[in-house]
């Protein structure tokens, strides 16, 4: 398994998001109908992310990037260039964990986006 940046961002994000800080261990499974319940909107017009989910992923992403930068304004630029590279890391969570209901017993072979044990 190729490891990605992405799974690894994505991976602490929802680790934080269930009470767990940020950090790149893998999520428990028992945890995942949870995670995608508090996630993932469905609605008579689709499937989206939460508004609270999405906030808090560009929370973590604007403070990943203060690591990396510490001048204010070079950091907007980075933000700036790199918001619709980490976009992308949230369409393949929604792809990928967009299609669960977050009651069923879910397969983890088909999910990339984060780690699981």
């Amino acid at each position: 398994m190729d490891l990605k940046f992405s799974t690894l961002f994505l991976t602490g994000l929802a680790n934080r998001f269930l009470g767990h800080g940020f950090r790149a261990d893998p999520v428990p499974r028992a945890e995942l109908p949870r995670l995608v319940r508090e996630t993932i909107h469905r609605s008579s017009r689709g499937v989206r992310l939460k508004e609270k989910f999405s906030h808090e992923f560009f929370r973590q992403l604007s403070e990943f990037l203060g690591m990396i930068e510490k001048d204010e304004r070079r950091r907007s630029v980075m933000e700036k260039w790199l918001r619709p590279f980490f976009v992308e890391f949230l369409d393949k969570y929604l792809d990928e964990l967009g299609g669960l209901s977050g009651a069923e017993d879910i397969d983890v072979r088909y999910i990339g986006c984060v780690l699981v044990r």
